[in-house]
């Protein structure tokens, strides 16, 4: 996305992450943008407005750019309160946390009315602890089909995720052992706005009543989803005054889009960030284009076919020019470190063979990929004993590519790491052995 400068900085736990700034090159996107639109008025109906110009999206800086937060004085939390369609609660969130979330969120309800869409009849609710949040997303994700979580489950989602986004509904909380209590304020602020993008997409593809996989003839890539939440984040709290950390594309060259079509915890990150990439490829290639794709998907269209009456290509022939554009302006993509997989043993009825590791910069761990054969991956949930090991953090599927991945914590010496494989509700199993290494 263009040349960005880079420092080190320490979150509230000690743990190192990459600050990124933004340089020219990216605020003349911007700059083009602003200067380039006027406002629209604000959408008469509820219902989504598709083939809008997008570029109303970015309307004028006399309506865009809002006072930042911290000049601005800390408000008392009502418990709630109406915007547009949507109803936000507040559940034990202090002043300081309050004041962002009054501000932007009625002017994001005003951006996207103005473009023609709609979050529809929503609910926002932020919670002050974790703990408060945990039966309030249990009770909906199982809703939803998306399993029944445990509480440790659901305690690592939080601290390392910061929403959730369901059909008209958006779960946040302020807890400062949450992924929020760990960034800066123009981050808290792009994932507030990230989060009301999801209630738009949700909207737009079924007025809330379908999850957004569930679609007939062929997903939405979670790359997608995630990507278009985070472009528009990211544009948007900066040219509302914030500073988030920028998307640091170059840190992802280990992905290509295939190995993000579906949700991987280990993933999550590249996905938005890549996700991202890719938005902003199209844009300057196409012309923002990406919010028009769910009006044909809403029609019952796949993914791959709204994509090709969109853009006039198809998405196979995108992601070849995407991996093109990762390594002209990132270098060539960085492949699996397979030093391990001398020590590799496997036994047991499921085959799983070594494929090699990578290094994940934003939570300073490793993630070990292995290929699973003559097993189908596809309808396995994360949930308690469906992976069990010694040294693991968190696992994930990728049915597409029959990979199994495993994140473990980075270490200063080798560890042995015994782990054991047994999809849910099923005898077979394997076992496995290797040497997590420094």
């Amino acid at each position: 996305m263009g040349d960005i400068s880079k420092t080190v900085t320490y979150n509230k736990r000690g743990n190192s992450y990459a600050n990124y700034r933004i340089n020219g090159r990216v605020v003349v996107v911007i700059a083009f943008l602003l200067s380039s639109c006027s406002s629209t008025s604000p959408a008469t109906t509820a219902v989504p407005v598709f083939g809008t110009s997008v570029a109303a999206l970015f309307t004028s800086t006399k309506t865009i750019i809002a006072t930042p937060v911290s000049t601005q004085t800390a408000v008392l939390c009502p418990k709630t309160f109406r915007v547009g369609d949507m109803t936000v609660y507040f559940d034990n969130v202090g002043p300081a946390d309050c004041t962002q979330f009054t501000q932007y969120i009625p002017q994001m309800n005003d951006w996207i009315n103005q473009a023609g869409y709609s979050t529809g009849p929503a609910e926002i609710r932020i919670f002050g602890t974790i703990e408060d949040l945990i039966p309030f997303d249990r009770k909906w994700t199982s809703y939803w089909g998306f399993g029944t979580p445990s509480d440790r489950d659901l305690q690592q989602r939080w601290q390392r995720s910061g929403d959730h986004a369901l059909p008209c509904l958006v779960l946040m909380t302020t807890d400062p052992d949450s992924w929020w209590g760990a960034e800066t304020s123009g981050n808290q602020v792009k994932n507030t706005l990230h989060a009301m993008m999801h209630l738009v997409q949700y909207y737009s593809y079924s007025q809330c009543s379908r999850v957004l996989p569930q679609i007939p003839n062929g997903s939405v890539p979670y790359w997608w989803i995630e990507g278009e939440a985070d472009y528009y984040g990211f544009f948007l709290a900066h040219s509302w005054g914030n500073t988030p950390n920028s998307l640091q594309a170059g840190q992802c060259t280990n992905f290509s889009l295939s190995d993000l079509e579906e949700f991987s915890q280990d993933k999550h990150i590249c996905s938005d960030i890549l996700g991202a990439e890719a938005m902003w490829l199209l844009e300057k290639q196409y012309g923002q284009k990406d919010l028009k794709i769910w009006q044909p998907l809403h029609d019952g269209k796949s993914f791959a076919q709204a994509f090709e009456i969109i853009y006039g290509i198809t998405i196979d022939e995108f992601s070849t020019a995407f991996q093109e554009h990762m390594t002209s302006a990132y270098g060539p993509m960085r492949k699996p470190d397979s030093s391990f997989c001398s020590d590799f043993v496997s036994s047991g009825d499921i085959h799983i063979s070594c494929v090699g590791r990578i290094f994940v910069v934003d939570y300073d761990s490793w993630e070990y990929h292995f290929n699973v054969s003559g097993y189908d991956l596809s309808g396995i949930q994360h949930g308690p004993g469906i992976v069990t090991s010694n040294c693991l953090i968190d696992w994930g599927v990728s049915p597409n590519t029959s990979i199994l991945s495993l994140s473990l914590d980075n270490t200063k010496s080798p560890i042995t790491c015994t782990v054991t494989f047994k999809p849910s509700n099923n005898e077979k199993m394997a076992e496995f052995t290797f040497v997590h290494l420094p």
